[in-house]
């Protein structure tokens, strides 16, 4: 006799086919730089160098109460003027050799009388070449026909000048109406020229010129 076959049979195990498919990997965002090499180390020199510059800029000592020294822009002819001042202010030792020489090579050389002037005005014109040495001092003769040379600090010239006029010095103010028929040749750190005229050539070296309008 045959076995009854049971109510209960185990059921069949399902194909592969009949499966449902799985699901596609996650895609997560990488962290900025991470898994590129090239950029992480480029990333990493930019860190650096932001870090280093700050360090620059920052005080070494945190309790210093001055601000730091900002590079000034100069003017081109600061420099010179001040080094014309200088030498104008040399101690009486260079000063006196320095007109010694003028002094020499005026009166030996070129033939001219060589005055000091110790008053503030000169209102008489010379009847010969001359050569001037003063402080501040006023020239002002109507006529002068002679060639004259003024020497020093610092001369205002007033009057016709029929000759070549020679200043060295600090600074020369020609007066309103002053003529200058024959030249100007000037070495100062100023001439202030005015209203005045000059025929002539104008010479020399000037670190600052100003003239009227």
């Amino acid at each position: 006799m045959s076995d009854k076959p049971s109510d209960s049979e185990e059921p069949k195990e399902k194909s592969s086919k009949d499966l449902p498919p799985p699901p596609p990997p996650i895609s997560l965002p990488k962290p900025d730089g991470f898994g590129d090499i090239n950029r992480a180390t480029s990333h990493a020199k930019e860190k650096e160098k932001a870090s280093k510059k700050k360090k620059k800029n920052e005080r070494r000592h945190p309790k210093d109460g001055y601000e730091k020294i900002r590079n000034k822009k100069g003017g081109g002819g600061c420099g010179c003027l001040l080094a014309l001042l200088i030498i104008l202010l040399l101690p009486a030792g260079g000063a006196f050799l320095w007109i010694n020489q003028l002094k020499t090579d005026l009166t030996t050389n070129q033939g001219y009388e060589w005055v000091t002037v110790k008053t503030k005005n000169v209102n008489e014109a010379p009847a010969s070449k001359t050569a001037y040495l003063g402080l501040q001092v006023l020239y002002e003769v109507p006529e002068t026909t002679s060639e004259v040379t003024f020497v020093g600090g610092a001369w205002w010239l007033s009057g016709t000048f029929h000759e070549k006029v020679t200043f060295r010095g600090g600074q020369l103010t020609l007066e309103p109406g002053s003529k200058f028929l024959k030249g100007l040749d000037v070495q100062a750190a100023k001439l202030d020229i005015g209203n005045a005229e000059i025929t002539g050539e104008l010479t020399g070296k000037i670190l600052q010129q100003t003239a009227g309008e």
